[in-house]
């Protein structure tokens, strides 16, 4: 058999087969849910109309520090607080519990016989059975009673924001602009509420910018008082650091590094002077070669201010060499001169140093103080700024529709209502059929069966004759004569000298006995009489009478025309006894036909007789031979090693 019979796979023609086939069932489910909905939509629903009403909130004003100074504010420590918008905050205020409930008071809800007889049987049922317990307890004591009375009060609070908050539906669009819709019964109620619910929103709105803008003149007063003190401090520590160091100003601290550069200058010359007369000292012959040298070394020796020291010349060639003495006295005094520059050097970079750190603590404090003196400044504009507004809040929000009776109701969409039954029915109704099929195992489509039975044997398919079929044997042979389709297409899959033919049905009986006849007739035109072995009980209208054939083995028989027979067994035959019957009647020059009811019986029944059966014929049917009946035919053809030929009606 093939694979495609042992798959899984969906198969869209057995789908689309089935439900096809389940027309009826479809219809009665799709019928039956119809008259439901309809039923579900007239006399199940209640009919509710709905109020729209439609507003706008107001960009709020901050408080907030002007742009650019946000960094100022939080060096100086100061987070103001910012003003969002109210929108992210009406659904949890309409929302709420205490709102709707306070609402509910505000409009008499509680004193609403209409109102309070308007509830849906879900509601109305709960009610009933909150109150029943109460009811039966009025012999408790005054506590208890006062406790159930509390107990009632709650579970009626509940029901009535219950039912406020499942007929309220807020909606916020992309432009800010809200909707909120209120539906029920009464469209007057409807829009009463709905106006009633947005009045009280936009007051608590207001109520809640007043008191954030009293906050915040609140707050911005608190900030202006610390800020100006801190300002006072920071000047007074200003000026008492710069009194307490003795600090003068930024050209006092430039000139005095100038003295110190110029210290340091006069030092480095000296020290150039002192390598001029360690060169001269060390050399006790002048030449005009030693002293050109020495001038190229030491350019300056030539200054008034050198020569002063030696007492020489101005005239290079006219210098000799001073006494050891002038140029002894000439270093010391040199050398004297560097060791006060170098004292005078290191005092002054001393005072420099703690001059800077003076400078720049300074410097921070003078900072501090323009901070503080700038945030002061800002803080005051914005204090009065506040203040002035502060009485006058404006409008939170701008109305654009308020809401009004509607004219038509919003539910229930009774179209709507009817059509998904129709859809619903028709779902169910194809699951059942389909739920059916995958029961059954039926293969529903002709096309699936071809091609699972194709590759595994010669598949053909007859047009049946409904008189072929008839439950008497000599019936159907007697109008045989008349009928001449289905040779052709099955003598090519009968070799003409086949003397033996199991034929086993999984469909239609009428088509088994079909089939039968005309095996039988391809199995006369070699003018041998057929045996008839019927082991499904397929004839069961035939009149038949008791035949011993063998010893001690009787059964129906009955003698047809053309010099066939029929016989018949019963479900106590012993299998082996047909492979008897079968020999004894090929040897009396008897072509047999060993028909059966299913494919499963055959197989039990007819495995002795498998080597004498030449030809097997199954006879199969869309709607009829199931998958389990495939599979039992692909075991019956891999256990006698034979192909199979299989006939489907048409």
């Amino acid at each position: 058999m093939s694979q495609s019979v042992e798959d899984d796979e969906i198969d869209l023609r057995e789908l689309f087969a089935a439900l096809i086939s389940g027309w009826f069932t479809i219809g009665v489910s799709t019928a039956i849910a119809l008259v439901v909905s309809i039923f579900y939509a007239l006399f199940m629903t209640v009919e509710k109309y709905e109020s729209i009403s439609v507003f706008a909130l107001n960009d709020s004003k901050s408080s907030s520090l002007p742009a650019g100074l946000g960094g100022l504010a939080g060096l100086a420590g100061i987070s103001l607080p910012s003003s969002g918008g109210a929108s992210d905050r009406v659904e949890d205020i309409v929302l709420s519990r205490e709102f709707l409930l306070d609402t509910a008071g505000k409009l008499d809800l509680w004193d609403d016989p209409d109102f309070a007889l308007d509830t849906d049987a879900t509601s109305q049922g709960s009610i009933v059975s909150k109150l029943l317990p109460f009811l039966r307890g009025l012999g408790k004591s005054e506590a208890e009673h006062i406790q159930a009375s509390n107990d009632l009060q709650a579970k009626l609070r509940q029901d009535m924001y219950n039912r406020l908050s499942k007929a309220l539906a807020i909606n916020t669009r992309d432009s800010g602009v809200i909707e909120i819709s209120y539906k029920d019964t009464s469209p007057e109620r409807a829009a009463r509420l709905v106006n009633a619910i947005v009045d009280e929103v936009i007051l608590i709105l207001e109520t809640q910018e007043i008191e954030r803008s009293r906050s915040e003149l609140q707050y911005l007063e608190t900030e202006l008082l610390r800020v100006q003190e801190e300002l006072e401090q920071a000047a007074q520590a200003l000026q008492q650091y710069a009194l307490s160091s003795n600090i003068g100003s930024m050209q006092e601290l430039t000139q005095s590094s100038l003295r110190l550069e110029n210290l340091r200058d006069q030092r480095a010359n000296l020290l150039r002077f002192s390598d001029a007369l360690a060169s001269l000292w060390e050399e006790k012959n002048w030449t005009d070669i030693f002293l050109d040298q020495t001038r190229e070394a030491h350019p300056f020796v030539t200054s008034l201010e050198f020569r002063r020291l030696l007492l020489l010349g101005p005239n290079l060639g006219d210098w000799k060499r001073p006494d050891d003495a002038i140029l002894r006295s000439a270093r010391e005094n040199i050398g004297a001169q560097i060791s006060d520059l170098d004292l005078l050097i290191r005092e002054g970079n001393i005072r420099a140093e703690r001059a800077a750190d003076q400078a720049y603590e300074l410097a921070l404090l003078e900072r501090n103080v323009k901070v503080k003196e700038t945030l002061y400044e800002v803080l005051v504009k914005q204090f009065e700024a506040n203040s002035l507004t502060s009485g006058l809040p404006g409008k939170v929000a701008r109305i654009y529709e308020r809401g009004v009776p509607a004219v038509y109701k919003s539910e229930p969409n009774r179209r709507l209502i009817v059509a998904l039954g129709l859809v619903l029915g028709s779902f169910i109704g194809a699951a059942l059929v389909l739920v059916r099929s995958a029961q059954t195992g039926r293969v529903m489509s002709r096309g699936s069966l071809r091609d699972s039975l194709a590759l595994e044997g010669n598949y053909v398919e007859l047009k049946h004759v409904r008189a072929l079929g008839a439950r008497s044997f000599a019936t159907g042979l007697a109008k045989l004569g008349r009928y001449s389709g289905g040779f052709s297409k099955l003598s090519s899959f009968v070799p003409i000298k086949t003397r033996v033919i199991c034929l086993t049905s999984s469909g239609k009986s009428t088509n088994a006995r079909s089939t039968a006849l005309l095996v039988t007739r391809l199995l006369n035109a070699d003018s041998k009489a057929c045996l008839i072995i019927d082991i499904g009980s397929l004839w069961s209208s035939e009149k038949m009478s008791e035949k011993e054939i063998l010893p001690n083995l009787r059964v129906k028989y009955r003698m047809l025309d053309g010099g066939n027979s029929l016989i018949q067994v019963d479900n106590n035959f012993d299998p082996r006894a047909i492979k008897q019957v079968v020999e004894l009647y090929l040897n009396e020059e008897h072509n047999i036909v060993i028909v059966g009811a299913s494919a499963e019986q055959t197989r039990l029944e007819i495995i002795p007789t498998s080597d004498s059966v030449e030809q097997w014929i199954t006879t199969v049917d869309v709607k009829h031979t199931t998958r389990q009946d495939l599979r039992t035919m692909q075991s019956l053809s891999d256990l006698v090693g034979k192909r199979m030929t299989f006939v489907s009606g048409v």
